[in-house]
């Protein structure tokens, strides 16, 4: 099982820390008195009760490094991060927590003043390319750089798409081969692209949407290259078991960030849209780019080795409940 651990203190002389409480990953609290712990080895008791079967090492930059597998806060530490549309958004949240956990990050989006911005945000040595994901040439030329300048990678978010909501009569050939060349064939090319740069233990996360399990008016082209999306992360786990990589998909239901109102939508519609959605989600809020970074950070990380071919729901209950 996993591991990872909160905890509150600060260091003294000598190597020793004060801890007033650790917190196990899958929110079970584990709580240690307030006193004074030397740097070493310790045993933690769940809710007062009997000394549980965990053993942890503490150091003085407020870390646990366990004897189980664990999760630090830099679990990406010398990890080559891949995110495409990049730029905004959910890809641009995601590359940020990448970066925060010590990957080296690559980005792809269409728009390069937008590219330049996020590198700036995402941090020093963030390599932006201006690649269309619906075209496939360019797929393979951001590949190539992005082989040039990092030589691998470690951890793939496929994340780049459209999310235009045309009434079904109104869908024309145009937008309907616009969203399919972007959302799912660019997410297959993408894939097939990387892969000869993906090491054996290297993971990869398909950004899918709870619109693949719902009925919901206006997203019918939308809706079904999602459910091809997840469809994929099964197929594409089979055919690259072989290879050591995994695939999986993140489902995100209603998230803040620009999507909607790039695509050219009114203010006024734009916040009718918002307040129908929301209401639509049981917790009564939108979920935010950082609740998406944490199920993908999950997802590539050492700690889900044995899981592949899943989806993963982050959607405040709009499709589960």
């Amino acid at each position: 099982m996993a591991t990872s651990w909160n905890a509150t203190g600060e260091c003294s002389v000598g190597g020793e820390k004060i801890f007033h409480q650790v917190r196990m990953f899958g929110s079970l609290p584990f709580r240690l008195a307030d006193q004074t712990v030397a740097e070493g080895d310790w045993t933690c008791s769940r809710s007062g009760a009997s000394p549980s079967l965990v053993y942890a090492k503490l150091d003085c930059e407020g870390l646990i490094l366990g004897k189980r597998s664990v999760m630090s806060a830099q679990r990406f530490q010398g990890k080559v991060a891949v995110v495409t549309g990049g730029n905004s958004g959910i890809g641009l949240g995601v590359a940020k927590a990448y970066a925060r956990e010590g990957a080296q990050v690559a980005i792809t989006g269409r728009n390069q003043k937008t590219l330049e911005v996020a590198a700036k945000e995402i941090g020093d040595g963030t390599l932006a390319i201006q690649s269309d994901a619906g075209k496939v040439a360019e797929i393979e030329a951001a590949m190539k750089k992005i082989n040039e300048r990092l030589g691998r990678i470690d951890a793939l978010f496929v994340n780049a798409g459209v999310a235009k909501l045309v009434r079904f009569e109104e869908v024309t050939e145009e937008f309907f081969d616009q969203t399919v060349d972007i959302n799912m064939k660019g997410v297959f090319f993408t894939v097939q692209k990387a892969i000869p740069l993906m090491p054996n233990g290297s993971a990869i996360v398909l950004n899918a949407s709870i619109n693949a399990h719902l009925g919901l008016p206006g997203t019918t082209v939308y809706g079904a290259t999602k459910a091809a999306v997840i469809n994929m992360a099964k197929t594409l786990s089979a055919d690259l078991l072989e290879k050591g990589i995994r695939v999986n998909a993140i489902s995100p239901g209603p998230i803040t960030s620009s999507l909607l109102a790039r695509d050219g939508i009114t203010e006024e519609k734009l916040q009718e849209t918002t307040d129908w959605i929301q209401s639509k989600v049981p917790i009564k809020h939108f979920g935010t780019p950082e609740d998406i970074a944490a199920g993908v950070l999950y997802l590539t990380a050492p700690e889900s080795a044995f899981v592949l071919g899943a989806e993963l729901i982050i959607d405040g209950g709009m499709s589960t409940l």
